[in-house]
């Protein structure tokens, strides 16, 4: 009987018969091509009607009027990974506008590190990195023992 069970897709399992049946995958193509899928799957004849707004014609636009989002560095974003590292805590307590302020700071702090890292003196980008990190509510012998670690970590990536 276990045998002519496991046939028909059935299988006992801990003194349960249960059904197993294949996952259906499905791709969609287009919003329409969906409509039409969920409408098929569901069994109804029609898909719901989509209310649209009206098409307004717009002039076309070049690729040259378009300007193209600025991609970060990789070394900027890695500098930045790294100087923000263990910081998401401290980062969580200020209130949103610090937020922004120690943010905007970090990235700019990053791109500037980034030009002169190949030959900046660590002295420089250990003050820079300490002055950034004041702006943490925290302890400020921890917060220069953490400017020391991010200084030293960031000529060893250099």
């Amino acid at each position: 009987m276990a045998l002519e069970l496991e046939k028909k897709g059935l299988a006992p399992v801990g003194g349960e018969i249960r059904m197993s049946e294949p996952e259906e995958r499905v791709i969609i193509e287009s919003p329409e091509a969906a409509e039409e899928q969920v409408a098929e799957m569901q069994g109804e004849a029609e898909a719901p009607a989509v209310s649209q707004a009206p098409a307004v014609e717009q002039a076309p636009v070049s690729r040259a009027e378009i300007p193209a989002p600025e991609a970060k560095d990789w070394k900027v974003a890695e500098i930045e990974g790294l100087l923000s590292e263990d910081l998401r805590d401290f980062y969580n307590q200020m209130p949103p506008d610090k937020q922004k302020v120690f943010r905007e700071r970090g990235e700019k702090l990053a791109a500037e590190i980034a030009q002169e890292l190949p030959k900046a003196k660590p002295e420089k980008v250990f003050k820079q990195v300490k002055d950034w990190l004041k702006m943490v509510p925290a302890d400020r012998l921890y917060l220069e023992q953490e400017a020391h670690i991010k200084t030293k970590r960031l000529f060893l990536l250099s």
